[in-house]
């Protein structure tokens, strides 16, 4: 079993509509990690570590539940105690391919994680805006 890595992009959001021109440069306020080929046999995603100010965690899960296959979002505080994460609206995650969703909870080191499931495959984006 291996823990997936993910791949960070840091990318403009100038909350303006179709790619219209912002009045100013907020390049480093939001990053995109993405996990790629989650399975029921590598379950779980590297910790990321939030750096301080965030505002928005939003997740995006991409590919196939197989038979069965749910993910969860797990967090830390110290990186090795982990618990399932919650929703806005409180409830425990458990999602599917397809699924948009945000957490109400912040901690310090976040990770998806695939909970159940037969040939699963799961690419997991969690989009991250700062203050």
């Amino acid at each position: 079993m291996a823990t997936i890595t993910a791949t960070k992009a840091n990318v403009a959001d100038t909350g303006s509509v179709l790619g219209e021109a912002s009045s100013h440069d907020q390049r480093s306020k939001v990053e995109v990690f993405t996990w790629e080929t989650l399975t029921e046999t590598n379950t779980d995603g590297n910790f990321l570590q939030l750096r301080s100010g965030v505002i928005d965690l939003c997740f995006h899960v991409i590919g196939s539940d197989g038979t069965g296959g749910f993910l969860t979002v797990q967090g830390s505080n110290d990186g090795s105690n982990v618990a399932a994460l919650r929703d806005e609206t409180g409830a425990v995650i458990s999602k599917n391919a397809g699924d948009i969703f945000s957490i109400l909870t912040r901690p310090l080191y976040i990770r998806p994680f695939v909970t159940a499931g037969t040939s699963v495959d799961y690419d997991v984006m969690c989009v991250v805006r700062y203050r």
